[in-house]
């Protein structure tokens, strides 16, 4: 009776870590970026006599913004670019910088490495799915060590979409998804709780035709 009393009660206080160590955690982490942020991009509003909290994302928000503004013209575009060629030839700065860039160019809507198609692959072993971003056809050596026509494939991890891996599969193999892009990233970060309504799939499959768009076949 006694060790079935105590093994409840180890039974409540585990799942009451596992619930309120992801909370907590992430309350805290969220509180000490936000101090960071303050303190870090807030020396613009010093001059304001009152000690205003959140001062400093309010000055982070009107950088970015200016930031941009400066971004569309002309005459930014060229400041930038300089920036861009200084940063990318500095030792180890030049890592990360390019690293980030590369990464933003990635999930960036207008960026010509973004994501073309929710895709579904048998990974990593048969029998077991995984979901992923078709990023286009397989390049370079390796699509010439195959006779496949392989397709490149990104696994984004959950709930963190910006980190993954890269597998090349062919085409034959992938299974083709209705989702749109934003759809597969809300349902990746939400560990596939947020799911889009599922569309009549009237037995649809999917093909590429030579290098155009991906092409709906009904059989």
């Amino acid at each position: 009776m006694a060790r079935t009393v105590l093994k409840k009660v180890r039974n409540y206080f585990i799942a009451g870590i596992i619930v309120l160590l992801p909370i907590v955690t992430s309350i805290y982490l969220f509180w000490v970026l936000f101090n960071w942020l303050d303190s870090l991009v807030g020396w613009p509003l010093k001059v304001v006599p009152s000690d205003l909290p959140g001062a400093g994302i309010v000055s982070a928000i009107i950088i970015i913004f200016l930031t941009g503004l400066l971004a569309t013209n002309i005459v930014g575009k060229k400041i930038l670019s300089l920036m861009d060629l200084i940063f990318s030839r500095v030792p180890f700065v030049r890592n990360i910088y390019i690293a980030v860039k590369q990464l933003l160019d990635t999930f960036s809507q207008n960026s010509k490495t973004s994501f073309k198609k929710v895709v579904m692959v048998e990974y990593p072993r048969k029998g077991i799915y995984a979901m992923g971003f078709a990023t286009g056809d397989a390049k370079g050596e390796p699509q010439k060590r195959t006779s496949s026509n392989l397709l490149s494939i990104f696994i984004p991890t959950t709930p963190n979409p910006t980190s993954g891996m890269l597998i090349m599969v062919p085409k034959e193999n992938v299974t083709f998804l209705d989702m749109s892009i934003e759809e597969g990233l809300k349902f990746v970060i939400s560990g596939g709780v947020v799911a889009p309504p599922v569309a009549d799939m009237h037995d649809k499959t999917y093909i590429k035709e030579g290098q155009g768009e991906y092409e709906e076949k009904r059989n």
